[in-house]
């Protein structure tokens, strides 16, 4: 299973609303400034700028 750091090695990009995006995109919560290594930047409607931590997906569990 490749990582969205794999597959755009060149982009920074994020797994938001089950898209993958980057700096730009509108949202549901508004649109992406900046993606980090460990979060989004967004401007929300209102004008203010929020910044979200990102989860990451559980690891599968090893089998013997």
């Amino acid at each position: 299973r490749a990582t969205l750091q794999e597959l755009f090695p060149t982009r920074h990009v994020a797994l938001v609303d089950d898209r993958i995006v980057s700096v730009g995109a509108e949202v549901s919560a508004g649109r992406i400034v900046e993606i980090e290594p460990e979060a989004i930047v967004i401007d929300a409607p209102g004008g203010e700028q929020r910044r979200i931590e990102l989860s990451r997906p559980a690891l599968p569990a090893l089998r013997p």
